[in-house]
């Protein structure tokens, strides 16, 4: 499902649920670690180094490891697609006549599986999909006259479609001379160096596209930050959304730029340095950086056009400090990130979800993915770059090193990644109007909707005053507050466009408020395949509101509060 463009007031919005969305945080148990036979693998093959983690938009996950065993070490990517129990995805191998060999640790995974990787070859650097090359140095590149000089930090949407960052030279295994922002199995530029993008003071500088780029699920949106030349060092950073610099209250996102008051920037502070980004297919976005405010509260979270939280903010009872070490969204819109927070006597690596902490160094876990903590298994540090992930389902995947001896020294310590399941509910948000008669109605559902219906999902509507027409409906574009009309109480809580299901009687008594609405929403999606969001995806989001009728209100109508719904494989 593919839904569209930012909305200043729908982002605000939306920024303000993620602190609603309560995380039902399990045990921290490893789902692959170092120093164990490959689950999954082959035979003989023992865990020598686990790496980064990413996860797709249908509950599954993949983790970047290598092992030994064969007298060689082997680059693998193992995880499953589902969410379920990991095998092998990808080993290096030989294939359309080249021999592969130790992977980059960066890759990325699509919800049917599909693996996008760097291998290095004996020609030099590559990106694949699966067995089949997407960009391979020293080979012509797609831009006529150019070579690829080197072919990095590849991801895949959820459709499969592989991305990557490449280098280009003027002359085969030549030096690199400009940096290209591919897309697709043939390779397409979106960008590269020289092109000066919607909003720039200049063009792109020779290696002036970042490697912390990110593409949503359905290959509707990117973002990344991107450098120009020939403009002042202290201004030339920008951060680049769907091809033109990303605009946020009335001013450019650009170092040295200041940060809008309306977005969180305090006594005109600018934007200094752009680190981790994400984004959805809805339009969401994540950024984390620093501003040239005061060293003690520069670093930040934004999401969606507003700052979430600043170095300093005490999140879930914990003071953040320093640095983010690594920040993500998934495609629900929740949020994850590992932060410095203070501790006791040292500072410690923390992992957050939407507002709530998960999980710290110094914390016990469940290294043997039994289910249950064992004291001595002891985090003694948290994430790094692609070290976390969030699935489609809620699951947080990060990346930790393990001490199980007791000691110090960090020679003993397992590299192990720990899922924590955390559930994905519907969440309630807006408000309700109040009637003629002083009924205040309530709307809920009772479970996340599953693509595969696995579960079932019902919208009910109690406190409706009693004998009211009125029907249930829904956007997928996004929630709103916007006054229902002149005088009244109610507020319009999702955007346009809009799908209603059908009319009925809240039943009840007249003047009580006593009334109720309920909508099977799988048997309505069934029996509506052309309905607005059909066919659904893990990840996609419908916001569902009641409207009734009250004759003596403005506009002789009323409405619900609405509450948020986010799709479950």
């Amino acid at each position: 499902m593919k839904t569209s463009p930012l909305s200043s007031r729908t982002l605000a919005v939306a920024a303000s649920l993620l602190a609603a969305q309560a995380a039902q945080a399990q045990v921290a148990s490893a789902i692959i670690r170092e120093g164990i036979a490959i689950p999954g693998g082959p035979p003989g093959e023992t865990i020598s180094s686990v790496q980064t983690v990413m996860a797709n938009n249908a509950g599954g996950y993949a983790v970047r490891i290598d092992s030994t065993g064969s007298g060689t070490t082997l680059s693998h990517v193992w995880g499953s697609a589902s969410g379920g129990p990991g095998a092998v995805l990808r080993t290096e191998g030989s294939f359309s006549g080249y021999t592969q060999s130790a992977f980059e640790s960066f890759f990325g995974v699509s919800n049917t599986g599909q693996v996008a990787y760097s291998p290095t070859l004996s020609v030099g650097d590559s990106v694949w999909l699966d067995s089949t090359p997407v960009c391979v140095d020293p080979e012509p590149s797609t831009v006529p006259g150019l070579f690829w000089s080197f072919a990095s930090r590849p991801l895949v949407s959820g459709l499969g479609t592989p991305y990557c960052i490449a280098g280009t030279s003027t002359t085969a295994g030549g030096t690199t001379s400009g940096y290209a922002f591919v897309k697709g199995i043939g390779g397409a530029v979106l960008f590269r160096t020289g092109d000066t993008l919607t909003g720039m003071s200049g063009p792109i500088g020779s290696s002036g596209i970042d490697f912390d780029y990110a593409i949503s699920a359905g290959d509707t949106h990117y973002i990344t930050p991107v450098t120009a030349s020939g403009v002042p060092t202290s201004a030339d950073n920008f951060v680049v959304y769907d091809g033109a610099v990303l605009n946020l209250g009335g001013s450019p996102v650009v170092e040295g730029g200041v940060v809008p008051a309306s977005i969180g920037g305090v006594g005109g502070e600018a934007w200094s340095f752009f680190d981790f980004v994400a984004c959805t297919e809805s339009g969401g976005y994540l950024i984390t950086g620093d501003t040239n405010g005061p060293t003690a509260t520069d670093e930040f979270v934004l999401v969606n056009g507003v700052f979430l939280h600043r170095e300093g903010d005490v999140i879930d009872g914990a003071t953040t400090i320093n640095g983010i070490k690594v920040a993500t969204m998934n495609e629900a819109g929740q949020v994850a990130f590992v932060w410095e927070i203070v501790g006791a006597s040292t500072n410690l690596d923390a992992l957050f979800l939407d507002g709530e902490l998960l999980l710290t160094e110094g914390d016990a876990v469940d290294l043997d993915g039994d289910g249950t903590i064992e004291p001595t298994s002891i985090v003694r540090t948290l994430g790094g770059t692609r070290e976390l992930a969030l699935t489609s389902t809620g699951d947080v995947l990060v990346g930790a090193s393990i001490d199980v001896a007791g000691t110090t020294s960090t020679t003993d310590d397992i590299d192990a990644v720990l899922r924590i399941s955390v559930a994905v509910t519907p969440v309630v948000y807006c408000t309700a109007g109040t009637t003629t008669n002083g009924c205040v109605p309530s709307i809920a559902a009772s479970a996340s909707p599953s693509v595969s219906f696995a579960n079932p999902c019902s919208i009910s509507v109690s406190s409706l005053e009693g004998q009211r027409l009125g029907l249930i409906f829904y956007s997928v574009a996004g929630p709103l507050a916007l006054p229902w009309g002149s005088g009244g109480t109610s507020f319009l809580c999702v955007k346009t466009p809009t799908q209603r299901s059908g009319a009925q009687s809240s039943g009840g008594t007249v003047g009580l408020c006593d009334g109720t609405f309920t909508l099977d929403w799988n048997a309505y999606q069934l029996a509506n395949p052309s309905a607005l969001g059909n066919p659904w995806s893990a990840g996609d989001q419908a916001w569902v509101q009641g409207w009734f009728r009250d004759p003596p209100a403005p506009k002789s109508t009323n409405l619900t509060d609405a509450v948020e719904l986010t799709y479950i494989p």
